[in-house]
């Protein structure tokens, strides 16, 4: 969603390519930031797809995961999880029993699986 009302910004457009199993919801908030939904049967498909739509369209793909360690360090600070763990130090207990993760990209859950490996806080 964020990145179709980047594109919108920029007046560009903006093309998600998504299993067919996503959520209704998702689907109709990339809508409203005026991106379009082009959906594969197959999630194993989604890159490949995704290249070639880019390729097709004379367009860019933008790729989060392949590279994602080398936007950010996630050893360090300036990530999700830091952040995260900073602001828990505050609290009585800071280092969580359990995380809960909500069904997204899998980014952030990477980054805290990461950086608690990393930070030796897994038991």
């Amino acid at each position: 969603m964020s990145e179709a009302n980047f594109a919108r910004l920029l007046g560009l457009p903006f093309i998600a390519v998504m299993p067919t199993s996503t959520a209704k919801r998702k689907i109709e908030q990339i809508a409203v930031y005026g991106g379009q939904c082009h959906f594969v049967a197959d999630p194993c498909a989604l890159y490949d797809t995704s290249l070639q739509l880019a390729c097709d369209l004379n367009g860019h793909f933008m790729d989060q995961f392949t590279f994602a360690e080398r936007a950010t360090d996630w050893r360090g600070n300036n990530n999700i999880a830091e952040s995260i763990f900073r602001q828990m130090s505050l609290e009585p207990f800071p280092v969580p029993h359990t995380i809960l993760m909500g069904a997204g990209t899998g980014g952030t859950s990477a980054t805290l699986g990461r950086y608690i490996h990393n930070q030796g806080l897994a038991t």
